[in-house]
């Protein structure tokens, strides 16, 4: 009826498929769960590249600093990014037309990333950024990047592993980093999930039937109370291993904390996770756009739903109010105090 109203006597142009997808988006909004939604094909493909681990960009890894600048935090190898000459610490001062501001922000990682062309048309724009208080600009072109989601350190002879997400080449990664590293020799294996918001749930159990001896990994259940268990069948990693957690570990990362944890596999080290223990189920329609459900919880070994809970560690640890501020990847050894107990942990 609102709808043949508005039809009816609405003085201006409608556009239908946007009316429908509002309308669509009105109804699991009513749901109240912030993980169930619908996405129009733009906002899905967005969606997409973040899961996969792939997306089309420049290859660099921005934040909004202290003074409110879009600062880079990481510059990818072989990208538009790294060729032009970009490095850690560059504020990036605008893109095409888009000045960097506050307000600003999303608009310009989304015309960067190519999902909007606000800032000008085409697939080559100008940045103007600023080093050491000179500013420069350079022409730059976007290309399809792949995000590493795994980075390692070695601690004296304690090997850390740093996983950022869980996309579709995590599991890759993660194995062929372990099996480099001779990781038999190591005195331990410190596993870092903080800050990480989760991702595919066939990468995080491929990694815990890894490292996992035989046993469950998890298990999930949906209204009708079918469950469906992942089960690990061997271990590849016999070494004492942390795992270090935050209230930004979520999702698939707890999958992969309460698995090591529940089967004594890990020490958890930091603070209590987010605790997202929802399973999400995809729809794809024709016209591109998509829904994203809840169609299920899943469970830890010992059988617990961390929904709304998170995954307390067994020695928690604070960071000093100034490293609050900063990201995990720029902390100095000095400044990550969970980090440290990590390494004394393994070293006692």
């Amino acid at each position: 009826m609102i709808k043949r109203i508005i039809e009816t006597n609405y003085d201006g142009d409608i556009d239908s498929n946007k009316f429908e997808d509002y309308k669509v988006k009105g109804m699991v909004e009513a749901l109240g769960d912030p993980h169930s939604m619908f996405l129009t094909k733009d906002e899905f493909e967005a969606f997409y590249s973040e899961v996969s681990g792939n997306y089309t960009g420049i290859g660099i890894e921005v934040y909004l600093n202290e003074q409110y600048q879009i600062e880079i935090i990481s510059v990818f190898p072989d990208t538009p990014a790294f060729n032009a000459g970009l490095q850690v610490g560059d504020i990036i001062k605008s893109a095409g037309t888009i000045e960097a501001t506050l307000e600003n922000y999303s608009d310009l990682i989304r015309f960067m990333r190519g999902l909007s062309e606000e800032g000008g048309e085409g697939n080559t724009f100008t940045l103007t950024f600023e080093r050491d208080g000179n500013e420069f600009s350079t022409e730059i072109n976007r290309a399809d990047i792949n995000v590493p989601t795994v980075s390692t350190k070695e601690f004296d002879g304690i090997y850390y592993v740093k996983v950022s997400g869980f996309a579709d080449e995590t599991e890759r990664d993660f194995k062929s980093s372990i099996e480099s590293a001779e990781i038999s020799e190591k005195k331990g294996l410190i596993i870092d999930l903080r800050d990480n918001p989760g991702g595919t749930l066939e990468s995080v159990v491929n990694i815990a039937d890894y490292i996992l001896p035989e046993g469950t990994i998890v298990y999930t259940s949906d209204k009708n109370g079918k469950k469906e268990y992942f089960n690990s069948d061997k271990s590849a990693v016999d070494i004492p291993i942390v795992v270090l957690i935050n209230e930004n570990s979520a999702s698939a990362s707890e999958i992969l904390a309460a698995a090591l944890h529940d089967n004594n596999k890990a020490t958890l080290i930091g603070k209590t996770t987010y605790g997202k223990g929802s399973v999400q189920n995809i729809t794809l329609f024709p016209d591109g756009s998509a829904l994203k459900l809840t169609v299920a919880h899943y469970y830890t070994p010992k059988g617990v739903c961390i929904d709304g809970i998170g995954i307390n560690p067994d020695y928690e640890v604070e960071l000093s109010d100034e490293s609050k501020t900063k990201l995990i990847s720029m902390l100095a050894y000095e400044e990550d105090t969970q980090l440290q107990k990590a390494v004394e942990f393994l070293t006692q």
